[in-house]
């Protein structure tokens, strides 16, 4: 089985990469940042705002949330390779897709 991984640059990316390794992950494609977005109707820009208005609620919420599972479970956090990673701008992106 080939799995790739599509991640972001944050600390839970090692995390995940870590504990499905030996699954048999061959590439780990990691997107630099959020895309600038094009908002051409009214419910894209009310999508987009409501997106960008939740995600520091959800990041503050779930912060305890994330000391238990540290606490009561062995992480290992060592780096992904370079060898496996690809960074692409964004994962939408044609050269990413066709590769």
């Amino acid at each position: 089985m080939r799995i790739v991984l599509c991640t972001g640059d944050h600390w839970s990316s090692t995390l995940v990469y870590q504990a499905i390794r030996d699954l048999g992950v061959t590439h780990v494609i990691m997107e630099d940042g959020p895309t600038p977005t094009h908002v051409d109707t009214w419910k894209e820009l009310l999508t987009q705002s409501y997106i960008r208005f939740l995600t520091p609620m959800m990041r503050r919420f779930s912060r305890e949330r994330i000391k238990e599972l540290q606490s009561r479970y062995v992480f290992c956090d060592d780096p992904i390779p370079e060898q496996r990673i690809a960074r692409v701008v964004s994962l939408f992106m044609g050269s990413c897709i066709s590769d």
